[in-house]
């Protein structure tokens, strides 16, 4: 049976936003021939785990300097798409998903596999062209200015490296401003789904759980840790028409949550605050 209270609490001041896959759709190419974000992630996953795996011993900051000289270099001549066909074979693409199912996220694979930094990933990763895959997004634009107009502040809490966060932003057209606080990889010990990003939004705001709406597109990373907190999560499910209503077992507890095909839904659950 589910909980009697409504998910929309009358006290939410804050509203973070996961930033990959939830502030942009990640698989989505554009028609561009450098491919989806996706794409280039899987470009720095299977590159760095080819040549850890032929030589575990290299520096770290040699490999993420070619790495990004690698990837720039099929950016520029768009033969992005055409190297994650024919340069990685099916056996080091199996390999690398064996492992991410035994360390349970891609970051692991290199911090507990080849004893790599915990932020090695997500540094290589903030070398992504964004500005090459992504466009301006009117709408985000405007679902961010309507949450502010209605008196709610926004923050941020993600895995990436403040550059990267940066990087989207600007090619999103947000404002950093717009965002207070913004949490990223290096300001926690553990990443999502450790609760301790989720800690850290509680003692930046100064606020209670159910003061904060978080949102990601992650069910087990984003979803069950802001549920755990006291939050009121909200899950962006591309393949959601509009908005629907769902709900888990949180520490014995049936706790429910929204799912949200497009951001602008988020609009109707939050109603202009009283000042």
């Amino acid at each position: 049976m589910l909980e009697a209270r409504p998910l929309v609490e009358s006290d939410i001041t804050h509203v973070l936003f996961d930033v990959d896959g939830t502030m942009y759709d990640g698989d989505s190419r554009y028609g561009s021939r450098v491919g989806s974000v996706y794409d280039s992630h899987d470009f720095f996953r299977l590159w760095l785990y080819k040549r850890l795996s032929e030589s575990s011993n290299l520096p770290e900051e040699y490999l993420l300097h070619e790495a990004g000289r690698q990837y720039r270099q099929r950016v520029s001549n768009g033969t992005l798409l055409d190297c994650l066909e024919h340069e990685f074979t099916g056996r080091l693409k199996a390999d690398y998903k064996a492992d991410v199912e035994r360390f349970t996220s891609n970051g692991r694979v290199f911090s507990q596999r080849f004893g790599r930094s915990k932020n090695f990933l997500a540094k290589a990763l903030s070398q992504i062209d964004f500005a090459a895959i992504l466009r301006p997004d009117q709408q985000l634009q405007e679902v961010v200015e309507s949450l502010h107009q209605r008196g709610y502040n926004t923050g941020i809490l993600t895995t990436e490296v403040y550059e990267t966060v940066q990087k989207v932003l600007h090619t999103l057209g947000l404002q950093e401003t717009y965002f207070d606080p913004i949490i990223c990889s290096g300001d926690t010990r553990d990443p999502k789904p450790s609760l301790g990003g989720f800690m850290r939004i509680l003692h930046e705001t100064q606020k209670i759980g159910s003061q904060v709406m978080y949102i990601g597109d992650s069910f087990h990373k984003d979803v069950v840790p802001a549920l755990r907190m006291g939050m009121v999560a909200v899950q962006v499910d591309r393949k959601v028409s509009g908005l629907t209503k769902s709900a888990v077992d949180i520490k014995s507890t049936r706790r429910s949550f929204h799912k949200v095909g497009s951001l602008r839904s988020i609009l109707q659950l939050l109603p202009v605050r009283e000042r």
